[in-house]
């Protein structure tokens, strides 16, 4: 929830200071997390930022459930 709630700040700072536009929804299923993070530490972005997209996405357990039975949890390093 922190890591949300910081994102949140920050994305809401750069819009408001109209100097930055974010629009990822098409990024959502396919970017790898790997790539994003070496791709905005080329583009500058503060690395406290960096930092939390990292923590956030590196806490990816997920498990299928489908007809009744469910998979064994599984780390994604692509998408959300």
């Amino acid at each position: 929830m922190h890591a949300i709630y910081t994102v949140k700040e920050v994305l809401n700072y750069f819009s408001e200071q109209q100097l930055a536009a974010f629009d990822i929804s098409k990024a959502f299923d396919k970017v790898k997390h790997f790539i994003l993070f070496i791709k905005l530490l080329d583009r500058d972005i503060p690395a406290d930022l960096i930092k939390v997209l990292v923590c956030w996405c590196g806490k990816y357990d997920v498990m299928v459930r489908w007809n009744g039975g469910t998979s064994r949890f599984f780390q994604i390093f692509a998408g959300v």
